[in-house]
């Protein structure tokens, strides 16, 4: 690796690079945020500058695959299903941000993006102030993308007794396979100004159809809560309303017995104005015995 492509490689990732790491640590709640950065940003740095002349592409892609999936998704708090989505799409919206630098690049000097990474370098050492801009525009893209994408799951994650539905975790897959087809694209045709773009508006799709997942992902977790809401206030409810109805017997058992007592001492008051005291002491002993406990 020589000094241009040493050069070029350090511009592109410090960028990139260091807003992956900072917003890839705050996609989901964690007690370590600056290890998860840590672990993204350094490796990456690693890779994309000293390591290519030593190491092999499947030791890369084993590194690249640990320090971006593996230490992340065990670093992260929260349900596996919201951390399975918050790899697989934070890693589709940095493959984006590649690609829009990619296309920007293309668009400002109208050249073809040269396949031979040294060749590459020294075309964007050639055209460094329209490389620089290109890459600043990719780092705030990178950057809205990843705030984006944590605004809806921290707004997910809130909806803790609404489960996330897995079936929708087969889209992050399906789009992994989508930027894996783009690579080998990109890997088998020449890449000039036209094929970036028709790439560019792909990875646009790609994008618009994860703000859909999200929001339907937002609108079953929503209505999951309401509906578990409405069935506890019902239970709530039904229990409130047994408790009155067993009042209300009582009072009305209360109202008869207040009547029954009424009537009883009118008798009672009766026998002992005609001077028959004796069975007005019986009286009130015979319904006092009655309402009375023993």
């Amino acid at each position: 690796m020589d000094a241009v492509d040493l050069a070029v490689s350090t511009l592109s990732f410090c960028l990139n690079g260091g807003v992956l790491a900072i917003g890839y640590s705050r996609l989901l709640p964690t007690r370590h945020p600056w290890l998860i950065a840590s672990a993204v940003f350094f490796p990456l740095l690693f890779l994309n500058t000293v390591a290519n002349q030593f190491i092999d592409g499947a030791a890369a892609l084993i590194l690249m695959a640990f320090s971006l999936g593996v230490v992340p998704f065990l670093l992260f708090e929260g349900k596996t299903s919201l951390k399975v989505v918050a790899v697989a799409i934070c890693l589709a919206c940095e493959a984006a941000s590649d690609i829009a630098r990619e296309v920007l690049w293309a668009l400002l000097t109208g050249i073809t993006i040269p396949e031979d990474p040294v060749a590459y370098s020294y075309a964007a050492w050639g055209s460094l102030p329209e490389y620089a801009v290109s890459c600043v525009v990719s780092a705030l893209l990178l950057g809205v993308l990843l705030a984006w994408l944590r605004r809806f799951l921290l707004r997910l994650s809130s909806y803790s007794e609404a489960p996330v539905n897995w079936l929708y975790l087969a889209f992050p897959a399906v789009q992994c396979m989508l930027f894996l087809s783009l690579g080998l694209l990109c890997a088998l045709v020449d890449l000039d100004t036209g094929m970036v773009g028709i790439l560019g508006a792909l990875v646009s799709l790609c994008l618009a159809t994860d703000w859909l997942l999200l929001v339907s992902m937002e609108k079953h977790a929503r209505k999951r809560r309401e509906d578990q809401r409405a069935a506890l206030l019902q239970r709530n409810l039904d229990a409130c309303l047994m408790r009155c109805d067993a009042f209300v017997a009582e009072a009305e058992q209360t109202a008869k017995m207040r009547h029954d007592v009424r009537n009883q001492a009118h008798a009672a008051m009766a026998l002992a104005e005609r001077g028959d005291y004796a069975r007005a002491r019986e009286h009130i002993s015979s319904f006092g015995s009655y309402y009375v406990p023993k």
